[in-house]
């Protein structure tokens, strides 16, 4: 079956459970582009217009099956296994058949990487959060367990099958409430939504769940649309190394949610070797201020576009660096990092920590200004100059920042923002 004849059983399946679609949108083949199939306007569309409404019924998730949930509890699976295992049972199924047929089967993304091309992402924090090895141990455990129950005696439950399914999640997947309220949020995929692809720029699109309408979710236009033009959904406030991670492709010149991560592990060798100690007398100061602040004393800190580290980060420099009890030394290097200061020592720290960090990455091409600031890149030689150029930038400005601090001369600290996987 060609391209096309997919996307129109894909449609004629859609229609045949409640999807409805406007004549403004159609599918398109997008794969020119590195994009694959996403979602056209066939007319001017303006801000506001509903551009297909799918019935929650037509949602593929767990907590639209009892019997399987009873599988589910049976195993005592949490979400985002449970839903891998559904699919897993659900893609073999008539009744899901044209869905999946849609759906990529190979991926672009780190987790299929061999390790030479993983060598290319050399000093990105991205490498830390591949997640193959975990991935395979999850498999490991649901091979013992779940995938043994009668009913997924005639399912493909290969490894291969497994680590689809969990891309498919990562990269489609939704978050979706029924009542409005993110506490009764459940992972879901959502057939059609899923196929419109994604531009923190030009984002033009957003999945709804209406107020007048019960049971159902819109796509509705964020802004107008011009026919001809492509409209984009937006995953969510993330930079490039986490489009790459998650989705397998990068924006050109990187985006405003750009970040680099600095590791507490880092700074406290920093500390040490600044303040003429031993790494583990800063690990015992660490430990006494994390008695009065545990928040602050995170695992890591982000850098973030354009330059600025994480006020947290500067907090914790000042903290470690002040001959002060720990409660006070907490509250002082607060109020100091609130009003953009940092101790002598702290300042030396973190010139140390972020000259360090720069020695872990390879050389890259330099991030240039892009021609055409819409373009994706799907090749992985550009992709990870794009993303290690990028964080390399951001620290090398950050550098900048904590050297102009001796004279009062740097921008404010970025607001407080913790590392999140």
């Amino acid at each position: 079956m060609t391209f096309e004849q997919q996307s129109e059983q894909f449609e004629t399946w859609l229609k045949s459970h409640g999807v409805e679609i406007s004549n403004k949108v159609g599918l398109h083949d997008y794969r020119e582009a590195g994009q694959g199939r996403g979602l056209i306007a066939l007319e001017d569309i303006a801000e506001g217009d509903v551009l297909f409404t799918i019935p929650q019924t037509n949602l593929l998730a767990v907590e639209r099956d009892p019997k399987f949930g009873e599988l589910v509890t049976k195993h005592e699976l949490a979400d985002w296994p449970a839903l891998m295992a559904y699919m897993m049972l659900m893609s073999g199924t008539d009744r899901w058949a044209p869905y999946f047929a849609v759906l990529p089967s190979k991926f672009s993304t780190p987790m299929f990487w061999n390790p030479e091309q993983l060598e290319l992402l050399k000093g990105s924090a991205v490498l830390d959060k591949v997640g193959r090895a975990e991935a395979d141990e999850l498999y490991d455990e649901l091979a013992s367990s779940i995938f043994k129950d009668q009913a997924f005696a005639n399912v493909d439950v290969s490894r291969e099958s497994f680590h689809r399914m969990g891309s498919l999640i990562m990269a489609y997947g939704f978050d979706v409430s029924v009542t409005g309220d993110d506490d009764d949020a459940f992972k879901a995929m959502v057939p059609l939504a899923d196929m419109l692809n994604s531009h923190t720029v030009l984002g033009n699109a957003r999945l709804e769940m209406p107020e007048n309408v019960d049971g159902v979710l819109e796509m509705v236009a964020s802004k107008d649309i011009k026919k001809g033009e492509q409209v984009y959904n937006v995953y969510g406030d993330l930079s490039n190394g986490e489009l790459l991670r998650r989705y397998g492709y990068v924006e050109a010149g990187g985006t405003e949610y750009d970040m680099a991560e600095v590791s507490m592990e880092a700074l406290i060798k920093s500390v040490a070797k600044v303040e003429g100690l031993k790494v583990e007398q800063i690990e015992e100061r660490v430990e006494e201020l994390q008695e009065y602040d545990e928040e602050l004393l995170d695992d890591g800190y982000d850098v973030v576009y354009p330059g600025m580290p994480d006020v947290n980060l500067v907090a914790v420099a000042n903290a470690l660096t002040l001959a002060l009890p720990a409660k006070k030394a907490i509250k002082t290097a607060i109020e100091m990092a609130d009003e953009e200061e940092i101790t002598a020592e702290g300042r030396l720290a973190l010139q140390d920590l972020i000259e360090t960090r720069l020695q872990d990455y390879q050389e890259t091409n330099a991030l240039t200004e892009p021609e055409d600031s819409t373009k994706i890149y799907t090749d992985i030689n550009d992709m990870c100059n794009q993303v290690l150029a990028s964080e390399r930038k951001i620290l090398e400005r950050a550098l900048e920042w904590v050297r102009a601090s001796d004279d009062g001369a740097a921008e404010p600290a970025a607001k407080r923002r913790h590392v999140t996987a």
